[in-house]
């Protein structure tokens, strides 16, 4: 009886081991994923985003936190590995992100247009 509780007992360890081990994956594996998106005020204002993060987020299954801040401070916050993604209006900033080896591929995606309306004799 003393020979079979000393195999038991390490039997015993193991399964609960592999059991845990098991239950733990499973319970990473039904956790959502999370992604983290620093843009600007006037991107997260305009209402863009309250439109496309529902369709995303169901498509993909993943859940998008969004950071609403100035340019500068977006591009800082993913360069100290706050942030996934940046959403932001600064070309200029932008490659200097991606040049810093921080980002790793920049698409553009809006561009502004600043257009002066008025009669060509007026000088302003």
């Amino acid at each position: 009886m003393k020979g079979s509780r000393k195999i038991l007992i390490p039997v015993v360890i193991v399964a609960i081991l592999v059991v845990s081990g098991i239950a733990y994956e499973q319970y990473l594996n039904s956790q959502k994923s999370v992604i983290v998106l620093a843009t600007t005020t006037s991107t997260y204002d305009s209402g863009l985003l309250d439109y496309l993060m529902p369709q995303f987020q169901s498509k993909y299954d993943i859940e998008v936190q969004i950071i609403s801040v100035g340019t500068g401070q977006a591009i800082a916050i993913a360069e100290n590995g706050s942030a996934d993604l940046v959403l932001v209006h600064s070309k200029k900033l932008e490659l200097e992100f991606v040049n810093s080896t921080y980002g790793i591929h920049r698409v553009g995606v809006m561009y502004n247009d600043f257009l002066i309306i008025g009669p060509a004799s007026d000088p302003a």
